[in-house]
């Protein structure tokens, strides 16, 4: 459900002080004596304009030794946190408040060939969805930022082996996808629906399923990945109209021929007059379609089909999330 978050507490010069004298360390180095009691958190102590402020970085697998992670959980969590805050400040007056959180799911794709694939076929996805600008600079990582949001999918291992850390158990196969809620997110949700910055308000099956499904699936779609000569088949097996056969056929050839985001630019000779191929209500209606019968309206390319072995497709490891 999550993996990491940041937390911020606010701080008085006074208490700056308190802190120095217990740990009798500078304060730039209290940090290094706080983590060594705790797995999984990162302290750091800075000083803005005339505040102080102790920055936390968690990673909730490492906290509570647990990688399926799940809104029961929470108490758990808690209970961590706030015995490092009372270790920290010998009380439970401080309250962490929430900076960023870091939902995921983690898909187990045991063919390695299926998640190069995979990564490579998300590539072929829109440059832009809502705020948030695709960079797919990277082989094994495709990123959708905005200061608010970003989408991230990566591969679990390789993202390991160029850091050249260990991979854990949990890590083993795995195709990432996470959704990071920045905290100008955090202050519209507070700021318009009075949610406060903490993490019990947002560690919840409704909100993780509302995150990753609203900003995975308009964007990676729905629907499994074959190369076009099976979806044709698929879709001349199905019960929709032969009209609606044939262009979905060509829609999936455009799309594959010229990406989603050149769609619209594409033009038809009518009458001798050109005219727009595809506005929006119908590369909505035809990608609804293709996702009813369970196809992707991304197709894996011929030449690649072929290094797929009998099967030739690659079931959406993001299906029924």
């Amino acid at each position: 459900m999550i993996h990491t978050a940041k937390f911020q507490v606010l701080l008085q010069e006074d208490e700056i002080g308190l802190l120095c004298r217990k740990f009798k360390e500078k304060i730039t180095l209290i940090g290094n004596v706080i983590d060594k009691n705790f797995n999984g958190i990162s302290t750091s102590f800075k000083k803005l304009f005339a505040i102080w402020r102790m920055d936390v970085y968690v990673d909730f697998i490492k906290l509570i030794g647990k990688a399926d992670i799940q809104e029961k959980d929470i108490t758990k969590i808690q209970k961590s946190l706030d015995e490092y805050l009372y270790y920290i400040f010998d009380n439970n007056d401080k309250e962490l408040m929430l900076l960023r959180l870091d939902f995921r799911f983690d898909a187990a794709v045991p063919n390695k060939k299926h998640r190069d694939f995979l990564l490579k076929i998300y590539k072929k996805t829109v440059e832009k969805y809502g705020f948030k600008k695709k960079n797919d600079h990277y082989k094994s990582t495709i990123y959708f930022n905005s200061k608010s949001m970003k989408v991230m999918i990566y591969d679990k291992e390789t993202e390991r082996e160029k850091k050249g850390e260990k991979i854990q158990e949990y890590e083993k196969d795995v195709l990432r996808f996470e959704v990071s809620l920045q905290n100008r997110h955090l202050n519209y949700m507070k700021r318009t629906y009075g949610l406060d910055k903490r993490l019990e308000n947002y560690l919840t099956d409704e909100f993780w399923t509302k995150y990753m499904t609203k900003n995975i699936c308009p964007i990676f779609f729905k629907g499994n990945y074959y190369p076009i000569s099976l979806s044709e088949k698929i879709i001349g097996e199905s019960n929709i109209k032969e009209r609606d056969k044939s262009k979905l056929r060509e829609f999936l050839c455009d799309v594959s021929r010229h990406g989603f985001d050149r769609l619209k630019g594409l033009k038809v000779d009518c009458n001798g007059k050109e005219k727009e191929k595809y506005s929006k209500y119908k590369i909505d209606k035809y990608t609804k379609i293709l996702e009813d019968l369970n196809i992707n309206p991304i197709s894996i390319a011929k030449h690649d089909a072929e290094q797929l072995g009998k099967e030739k497709w690659i079931k959406n490891p993001f299906m029924g999330k």
